[in-house]
């Protein structure tokens, strides 16, 4: 009987058109400002879970950070790629919760769209561009390279 009302369901079902269920997530182009907020939660959540991960072997063993450090310096590329994805996560972090520390404590702006949209330009693509600058500077000073 279980077996023949889920044949019956089956062919039910294969019989309706293929349509997007509404409302699908898929089918909305997310605002800016939108984006800007779910990108601000990814990244606290990037930077909370890379703060785990180094602790982690840190608290195990206190020398394994220079180990960590020594791996990450010896591939250039591995060592930018570390750079920007870090002062990219921290930036755009601060950038976006001084935003937020703005609208909820300030008495001016973020009234309308337009400014909404032209604070969430700032917001996006200024530490798109401080992090490219931190990625590729490079500070002299360190031990193996004297």
């Amino acid at each position: 009987m279980l077996q023949r009302s889920f044949l019956y369901v089956r062919r039910i079902v294969a019989s309706k058109p293929k349509r997007i269920v509404s409302p699908d997530v898929a089918i909305y182009k997310f605002p800016l400002p939108a984006v800007t907020s779910i990108l601000n939660r990814i990244t606290g959540t990037v930077l909370t879970l890379g703060l785990f991960a180094i602790s982690g072997p840190v608290l195990y063993d206190p020398a394994s950070i220079s180990n960590i450090v020594t791996w990450i310096h010896q591939n250039e590329v591995l060592l930018v790629l570390t750079k920007l994805s870090l002062s990219y996560a921290f930036i755009y972090h601060t950038v976006a919760g001084l935003r937020h520390f703005w609208w909820d404590f300030g008495n001016t702006g973020l009234n309308s769209i337009e400014e909404m949209d032209r604070s969430s330009r700032f917001v996006f693509f200024v530490p798109i561009l401080l992090a490219i600058i931190c990625a590729f500077v490079k500070i002299s000073g360190r031990e193996d390279e004297k």
